[in-house]
């Protein structure tokens, strides 16, 4: 019993239970790393978020696409209708 006290003596003014404590607190944390590696539970939700962004990014460059291309059409209908007359009457003899 008496060892047991010496080596606890030694221990303690080397200072080795912290290394001790933080030797077990690393394998908890390892332990805990190995356990969430093989838990599916989350898997779902990040294929979900992974594929939501993917649409997402699609629309926002389809729609950059369209939006500059949306801008040369409508300059060429304005264009269009500025320099189309509008008749406000009938000629005689026309009809609908």
């Amino acid at each position: 019993q008496s060892l047991a006290i010496l080596m606890g003596y030694v221990f303690e003014k080397l200072g080795l239970y912290q290394i001790e404590r933080g030797r077990e607190t690393m394998i908890k944390f390892l332990q805990a790393l190995r356990n969430m590696r093989k838990d599916e539970d989350g898997a779902v939700t990040v294929d979900w978020v992974v594929l939501t962004a993917a649409v997402v990014s699609f629309g926002m460059l389809v729609g950059a696409v369209i939006w500059g291309q949306t801008g040369g059409l409508s300059k060429t209908i304005a264009d269009y209708l500025g320099t189309t007359e509008v008749a406000t009457t009938f000629a005689a003899g026309e009809s609908l």
